[in-house]
């Protein structure tokens, strides 16, 4: 047997090197095509401000950077809807900052919220019916009128959703949603209604940015970002605030991102469920 494993152990050790070095070689090349999708990225804003901290990819940096730009409250809360198991989405550098929260979607989280006093969860399918029931128990939970932010990610109906919200009267400074940007961003399209999809890993979800921004206009709301890294979250922020963001071009053409789904960005020191109960307490 020690025979057996002394000729196995160079085998070993070479597929061990093999596969480092693969990941090594993909983070590289991850990490160019991120800068050049940067260095041709026209807003500004985005370029400068887009970074990775908890988040799929780098919406943390753009949150961070419009919310020291407008948000007023003492107490900010926010609520996202469709958190995955809670490792990984777009309020938990919220948290991290030490702000309270509501969490809606259909997975089970990693870990245990139930110690917490600034999360609340809820496991529960999302749809037009419940949409406004889900979002008064969010309010009434955190103790607010209304939200500093909404970020929402339901893989489908997320514009339906955004605009039954829209029109109960939900008003965030700010407001991220996935969009579609398989479409053109001058496209007005959006998958049909379908309170039962589930997403299957194709391109039929959601809603082009174009039609995003159509809605989000009529409701007193301008486009100040799309993530660069991956073109997948748009960000909303109301009218009012528009003379403090100098460096958002006007053209929704310049704001647009195409996708690039394929980027997988992990191969860093995992976000364990432990480390994530932390920042709720």
């Amino acid at each position: 047997m020690s025979l057996i494993k002394e000729l196995l152990k160079p085998i070993f050790l070479s597929l061990v090197s093999t596969e480092r070095t693969h990941i090594r070689t993909y983070k590289l090349i991850t990490e160019l095509a991120y800068r050049e999708r940067l260095k041709s990225c026209k807003n500004e804003f985005a370029r400068k401000y887009a970074q990775h901290f908890f988040s799929q990819t780098d919406e943390d940096g753009l949150t961070i950077e419009i919310i020291g730009r407008v948000s007023t409250s003492s107490r900010p809360t926010f609520l996202e809807l469709g958190v995955g198991d809670g490792l990984e989405n777009n309020s938990l550098i919220l948290l991290s900052l030490g702000w309270e929260g509501s969490w809606y979607g259909g997975e089970k989280l990693a870990f245990d919220h139930n110690q917490s006093q600034r999360l609340k969860f809820k496991m529960q399918w999302i749809d037009k019916d419940n949409i406004i029931d889900i979002y008064q128990e969010s309010l009434s939970y955190n103790r607010t009128s209304q939200h500093e932010i909404i970020s929402i990610d339901l893989d489908g109906n997320d514009l339906d959703i955004t605009e039954k919200l829209l029109k109960f009267g939900a008003k965030p400074n700010l407001f991220i949603c996935e969009y579609n940007g398989i479409l053109p961003p001058q496209s007005n399209w959006k998958m049909e209604y379908n309170g039962e999809h589930r997403w299957e890993g194709d391109s039929y979800f959601g809603a082009s940015l174009g039609a995003f921004v159509e809605l989000f206009k009529s409701h007193g709301y301008f486009l100040c970002a799309c993530n660069p890294q991956t073109g997948s979250n748009a960000f909303f922020v109301r009218s009012e605030y528009r003379n403090k963001f100098p460096d958002i071009p006007n053209s929704i053409s310049d704001i647009y991102q195409s996708p690039f789904y394929w980027i997988d960005n992990k191969f860093e020191h995992k976000i364990s469920p432990n480390f994530i109960k932390s920042l709720t307490l």
